[in-house]
């Protein structure tokens, strides 16, 4: 998915999100130069595996998702092509 487009959530794509870590956080920390702060909140997350294959189903290659940056999905998702 690119930068600026919206990823259509349905109520069974989101309800894990009811239950994340970051709810609450400014989401601006999940779209920064540095991840660091978004990947400290993501570690400890119970549905950070959920947000993670969200993030890999829309092909969403920017900011913080399920504890990756952009780069470790893209790795994520050539190895799952080439399997």
């Amino acid at each position: 998915m690119e930068k600026g487009k919206v990823a259509l959530m349905t109520g069974s794509t989101i309800h894990w999100r009811k239950r994340a870590r970051c709810i609450g956080t400014d989401p601006n920390t999940f779209f920064n130069e540095d991840p660091s702060p978004a990947l400290e909140i993501c570690e400890d997350c119970e549905v950070r595996t959920e947000c993670l294959e969200f993030a890999l189903q829309y092909k969403i290659d920017f900011g913080v998702w399920g504890g990756t940056i952009p780069s470790q999905r893209k790795k994520l998702l050539l190895m799952k092509s080439a399997s």
